[in-house]
């Protein structure tokens, strides 16, 4: 679920702010051998609940600038991880781990348009918590037939 509006604050400049609920689930529960261990089951459920805005700049009629932050939290949790090592009969079952389950995102980007059907963009985007961190840089070509 998601839910948005956007505001014209200024000549080419909007914010989209968004509030959202999303829900995931994972399950594997074929066996598999990676070396080291046999994993016989992996399932993994989450909800989340988060906020964020979205900001374009349209600087020029060809140029685009971006940004956006966001916060999500994880209102339920829960995960499942039946394994042994190899060379054991001895299983091994974890239950849900606890990690940090607030995360926050940033990302600023830039996209140009090279002919009225053609586009070029370059987007960085972050995304941090207690425990981890992560960051992508993201080159794309779009073109319309």
């Amino acid at each position: 679920m998601y839910f948005d509006f956007r505001v014209c604050i200024g000549t080419g400049v909007s914010v989209q702010p968004y509030a959202f609920v999303n829900h995931q689930q994972y399950k594997n529960g074929g066996s598999f051998n990676d070396g080291l261990n046999i994993v016989n089951d992996i399932e993994a459920k989450q909800t989340q609940v988060g906020v964020g805005a979205d900001m374009v700049f349209q600087a020029t009629p060809a140029l685009q600038l971006t940004g956006g932050v966001q916060v999500a939290h994880a209102v339920s949790r829960d995960t499942n991880l039946d394994t042994r090592y190899v060379g054991t009969a001895t299983d091994v079952q974890y239950g849900t781990w606890d990690t940090d389950k607030t995360k926050w995102s940033a990302k600023v980007g830039a996209n140009y348009n090279v002919t009225p059907n053609s586009q070029v963009g370059l987007n960085y985007s972050y995304t941090g918590s207690g425990d981890s961190d992560a960051s992508q840089v993201g080159l794309s070509f779009t073109s319309k037939f």
